[in-house]
């Protein structure tokens, strides 16, 4: 497991408020069941003595959560005020997880975030690809790139005069492979699936 993601939580002093938060159904009563559950856990950060404004920054990404973008939930580190880092979880907590201490709480982080390998998609064709970054947190925009428009399509005709509109048209599929490659390889570059 790759934790340098957490190098923030390293250069500030706590108290921490830590809080693991899954996003509950996406129906119609699950956005007032997800307010609900943001009161309760900023009324325990409260009772646990967190600051007024740790409170407030921790209920205002918590309120962000939705099903949509964060199917399993997210953790979220804060202190002095400020939501220090906010993860994706890969499996939803089995109910909210929150703590004010004098460390941030890391070790439900194994579980929850576990690191499933992520993989790079590329949806190619004649004209471009688009890039996309799966895992379990689900599909990530990774880029795209588009090549040479036209001419893409060969004639239906063998006639010998139809000859060099059928290279035209290979060159500019060469042409465009060519690109993708270089953004492929671009694309998997910062993705960070490089060790």
């Amino acid at each position: 497991m790759q934790l340098s993601f957490l190098e923030p939580l390293l250069d500030r002093h706590g108290p921490w408020a830590t809080v693991y938060f899954g996003p509950g159904q996406n129906d119609e009563s699950g956005a007032k069941r997800r307010e609900l559950a943001v009161r309760d856990v900023c009324r325990t950060l409260e009772e646990e003595g967190a600051d007024t404004a740790t409170v407030q920054a921790v209920r205002e990404a918590l309120t962000a959560i939705t099903p949509r973008e964060d199917p399993a939930g997210r953790v979220v580190f804060a202190a002095g005020g400020d939501v220090v880092l906010g993860c994706r979880l890969s499996r939803p907590p089995q109910s909210p997880i929150v703590c004010w201490a004098p460390l941030p709480r890391l070790t439900p982080l194994l579980e929850l975030a576990g690191q499933d390998p992520l993989c790079l998609v590329a949806y190619i064709d004649r004209t471009g690809a688009d890039f996309q970054l799966r895992g379990a947190t689900g599909p990530q925009d990774a880029g795209h790139v588009e090549g040479r428009q036209s001419p893409v399509h060969r004639t239906a005709s063998a006639d010998w005069s139809e000859r060099h509109f059928q290279l035209k048209v290979e060159n500019t599929w060469e042409h465009n492979a060519g690109e993708i490659v270089e953004a492929l390889g671009a694309a998997y570059r910062s993705s960070h699936l490089v060790r």
